[in-house]
C-alpha cells in the first residue's frame, strides 16, 4: 500500500494535475482490493472453524499495525529531509520501493513448496 501511495505522489510531482491523481488512486485501490481478499483466504486456510474469528482478528490487527508502523517510519523519514526540493520525495520513494521489493521476495519465499 505504501509503495502504491509513493507511486501516486511521485506521479503527482512529475506530471501534476488531479486527473493523474484520480487514475493512480484508482489503480492503487484496485490493487489493494485484489490483494486483500486472497491474503485473508490463504492465511486462514488451515485454521479450525472455531478459531476462525480469533485468527481473522489477529490478521487484521497485524495488518493495521504494519500500516501504522510503516506510515510513521516513512513519514518520519520524509519529514526529516523536509525542504521542498524533491529530494525528500526521492529518498522516501526509494526507501518504499526497497521495502516493497523485500516484501515481494519474502512473499515468493513463502509461496515456494516446502520439502518434506
Amino acid at each position: 500500500m505504501r509503495a502504491s501511495l509513493a507511486t501516486i505522489f511521485l506521479q503527482m510531482a512529475t506530471f501534476g494535475g488531479f486527473l493523474s491523481l484520480e487514475v493512480a488512486m484508482g489503480v492503487a485501490g484496485l490493487g489493494l482490493g485484489a490483494a486483500f481478499s486472497p491474503l485473508v483466504a490463504i492465511a486462514l486456510t488451515h485454521v479450525a472453524v472455531e478459531d476462525g474469528a480469533d485468527a481473522s482478528g489477529l490478521l487484521v490487527m497485524t495488518n493495521r499495525l504494519g500500516q501504522v508502523v510503516g506510515g510513521a517510519t516513512f513519514g518520519t523519514l520524509f519529514l526529516s529531509i523536509a525542504p521542498p526540493t524533491g529530494h525528500a520525495l526521492a529518498v522516501t520513494s526509494s526507501a518504499l520501493a526497497a521495502v516493497a521489493a523485500l516484501a515481494v521476495c519474502c512473499g515468493v519465499l513463502l509461496l515456494r513448496p516446502r520439502r518434506a
